[in-house]
């Protein structure tokens, strides 16, 4: 009986990646979009430095889709979205199965999959979400690393592995170089945490161990200045030393605080 729901849940799970990829590849962006897509092409393309606070992973990763023989450059990065949108769904369907079933244990499987399922494809398919994946944006990249970071912390409230937490701290320190948002999302994860395992940030080396995690995920941003002493085609900022970096990461560009996070 696992194994039939283990199947079910597989069988699920690709049908709503499916499903959610072949209706963006059909309506994916043939071309350079509006906004930041023609930078967020140009910077993948030439693992250049777009502008702050940066996009390390998006950047690295969409240069790996520029090697796909299909379409145009511009077409390959759009993909990228499509793929991690479709990825999305899937682990938000993971998501709500596990809170489902933790809701109401006695649950008939099918009472827990097709409920799950199709939340996530209405989220596939809302309209904001949709018209992300469909262009080269940083979005729904970001939106997959969050979500696998928060289905690791659930899965760590179910079965108390110390792993699972040092990888959540780990996802959420790239949740954060993928897209600076992620810092609104802390108070709610450290709710959760504590809430579960109140002892947990002092108990033996938990606290340290999630602290070395998290900083791990966050050197991604290291791309940043690499690739900046490289002098690529793009390169924000001319970064040069450790104050124009620090700059960058704190968005001064941008002027005040409070038009950071509107931009």
């Amino acid at each position: 009986y696992a194994m039939k729901l283990c199947k079910n849940e597989i069988m699920l799970a690709l049908v709503v990646f499916f499903l959610s990829f072949l209706t963006y590849f059909l309506t994916l962006c043939p071309a350079v979009f509006t906004g930041d897509s023609g930078e967020l092409i140009a910077a993948a393309y030439t693992l250049g430095v777009p502008h702050s606070p940066g996009y390390p992973l998006y950047c690295l990763i969409g240069k790996l889709f520029t090697f796909i023989p299909l379409g145009s450059i511009a077409f390959r990065v759009n993909l990228m979205s499509a793929f991690f949108a479709s990825l999305c769904a899937v682990v938000l369907f993971f998501i709500l199965l596990k809170i489902l079933s933790r809701i109401n244990p006695q649950a008939r499987p099918v009472a827990l999959c097709v409920p799950s399922a199709a939340a996530s494809l209405i989220y596939a398919f809302s309209s904001t979400f949709w018209s992300q994946a469909v262009v080269a944006e940083v979005y729904t990249l970001w939106i997959f690393v969050l979500l696998l970071s928060l289905f690791t912390l659930i899965l760590w409230t179910q079965n108390n592995r110390q792993w699972l937490l040092y990888m959540f701290s780990f996802l959420y320190g790239i949740a954060i170089t993928s897209h600076q948002l992620s810092l609104f999302f802390a108070p709610g994860f450290i709710f959760l945490i504590v809430a579960y395992q109140p002892n947990v940030f002092s108990r033996g080396g938990s606290g340290l161990g999630m602290f070395f995690a998290f900083l791990t995920g966050l050197c991604l941003y290291l791309y940043i200045p690499v690739r900046a002493a490289a002098d690529p085609a793009m390169n924000w900022n001319n970064i040069h030393d450790v104050h124009s970096f620090v700059d960058y990461l704190l968005r001064r560009q941008y002027g005040p605080l409070r038009q950071n996070f509107s931009l």
